[in-house]
């Protein structure tokens, strides 16, 4: 791939607004977002201005939401972010295992550390299909011209 995107949000729980795009290619994002305000960036900087990402970024934005990635790494480590790491499978496993024992959730979806699943209410699970598909089209009138989603 040319390009990778990485979001520590979930997995890692960092707070929103914490993700990395990684490119193979050295200046594709100043090639595409380059606005060569000279008033806005000088070059005699007192620092290496490659690092400067206010040309690389979608509206020449210098955000630092790195740094509480780079906090929190400081603080748990690498054996710290493992350890989080393993126990969400762990947790993932457990919580499919639960799911697979009751005959009113339906694993939809098991991917490695994200369980989908639905759950029937009694009182629906009792109801004919027939009757199901008639209580949803007087809900959700549209549905039965396609016109709509109702979730």
């Amino acid at each position: 791939a040319d390009s990778m995107t990485w979001n520590p949000h979930k997995m890692m729980g960092t707070p929103l607004q914490c993700s990395a795009i990684l490119l193979k290619e050295k200046g594709v994002l100043l090639d595409v977002n380059q606005t060569g305000a000279t008033y806005l960036y000088h070059k005699d900087k007192h620092y290496d201005t490659g690092f400067d990402t206010g040309d690389k970024s979608i509206q020449c934005g210098r955000h630092n939401d790195v740094f509480k990635l780079w906090l929190m790494w400081r603080s748990k480590g690498d054996a710290g972010f493992k350890d989080q790491i393993d126990l969400f499978f762990t947790l993932s496993k457990y919580l499919v295992g639960e799911i697979k024992k009751r005959p009113r959730f339906q694993l939809v979806l098991e991917e490695l550390s994200v369980a989908i699943f639905k759950a029937t209410c009694r009182r629906v699970a009792i109801l004919p299909t027939t009757e199901l598909a008639l209580i949803v089209t007087q809900l959700f009138p549209c549905t039965q011209s396609n016109t709509c989603l109702a979730a």
